[in-house]
């Protein structure tokens, strides 16, 4: 099976390398798209990965290339992280995704885009909290509408990557978890 994964703002890491790998070794194809055209990063901290992203790329930017990925990967499932759960989000209602299984990992920027209905099977991971926004409400919202669920987990935003404050190795746990069971049902 396709897969394509559309990292944070750190880009390509030490994380996406050990999911890709988890996913290659159970036999899928997978796809990786970043917000820095493959070039690996070396961030000391959140803050500088935030600046960075919005000087190479930005939120509009990262959009535009989901796009292309998502049709030329031909990918069965998407997942996002943080940026690129954001980017994956703002496509729900196009067309391209509409064959697609999508999963949104704390996406921070949902609460802007709620009237998006999805045309493909959507699964929002919301971290315990978001700064911008208040997690039992957005998850409230996700769940009334058609073709989306959410799962609100007992973790921090970032928990998926190891250079995140908020990584723990039972956090990530929980997360691949997640996603192979996912996979179990496609």
């Amino acid at each position: 099976m396709n897969i394509l994964i559309v990292t944070d703002i750190f880009g390509l890491c030490e994380s996406t390398d050990k999911l890709s790998d988890v996913l290659k070794k159970a036999g899928h194809k997978v796809f990786l798209i970043d917000p820095y055209d493959g070039m690996r990063q070396s961030f000391n901290n959140e803050s500088e990965a935030y600046s960075g992203f919005i000087e190479y790329c930005d939120h509009q930017g990262y959009l535009h290339i989901k796009q292309q990925a998502v049709v030329q990967s031909k990918a069965h499932l998407i997942i996002g992280f943080s940026a690129g759960a954001n980017a994956l989000w703002q496509l729900i209602a196009q067309d391209i995704v509409s064959d697609k299984q999508l999963m949104c990992f704390y996406p921070t920027r949902i609460d802007k885009f709620l009237t998006l209905e999805a045309n493909a099977l959507v699964d929002v991971i919301f971290p315990i909290r978001e700064a911008s926004f208040e997690v039992t409400d957005i998850a409230r919202i996700i769940e009334q509408k058609a073709r989306t669920k959410s799962i609100t987990t007992p973790f921090e935003h970032g928990f998926m990557n190891s250079r995140s404050l908020a990584f723990t190795c039972e956090a990530e746990a929980f997360g691949v978890e997640l996603i192979q069971n996912k996979l179990k049902t496609l």
